[in-house]
């Protein structure tokens, strides 16, 4: 099969993502919030201590960690997240983190329904990580492109990589205006 090495590469990207979505599932389901803070996918409790519009009218929360400030985390940039708060039921919210900051962490709510305001001070709130396939999505679609390219240096490339054994490259033959 042409291109072996890239389908490969796919085939190994996406066993990565079923062991990290099994994994996360797995973690949701039965671990504890001791459990999920000691691996780093949970902060709780924490406080709002602001909200605000972003573009697109979305609520964006400030939250600030009160205990295990002392623990490390995998809450990053750009990850998706769960806000939850503790009352008399739990109230769940989608979210990306878009600043981590030592122990404050910025959160775009997902919701077109949440108003600013309306996610209330009271109640115990947490920000959980979940699953998020985008980079697997990010990385299957680049090397789609590349098995899929027109361009010929990206094709030069491709092809040596792919053939390593006998693998030469000059950029005689090439514009090289674009480097």
């Amino acid at each position: 099969m042409k291109h072996q090495r890239y389908h490969n590469l796919l085939k190994a990207i996406e066993e990565e993502r079923k062991n990290e979505e099994a994994y996360y599932r797995e973690l949701s389901k039965s671990a504890t919030p001791k459990d999920k803070i000691e691996s780093g996918i949970l902060w709780y409790p924490v406080d709002i201590v602001k909200q605000r519009y972003t573009i697109g009218e979305f609520v964006e929360i400030e939250v600030e960690r009160t205990k295990h400030l002392d623990k490390s985390h995998k809450l990053k940039t750009g990850v998706g997240c769960t806000v939850f708060k503790q009352l008399d039921e739990r109230q769940e919210y989608k979210g990306t983190i878009s600043f981590v900051k030592r122990n404050k962490m910025g959160i775009i709510l997902h919701s077109n329904v949440l108003e600013k305001g309306q996610l209330s001070e009271k109640g115990l709130t947490g920000i959980e990580l979940v699953y998020d396939e985008r980079p697997y999505k990010v990385m299957k679609d680049a090397i789609h492109a590349l098995i899929n390219t027109k361009e010929r240096h990206h094709m030069v490339l491709r092809d040596g990589i792919s053939n390593q054994d006998n693998f030469a490259y000059s950029t005689r033959n090439y514009n090289t205006d674009y480097i």
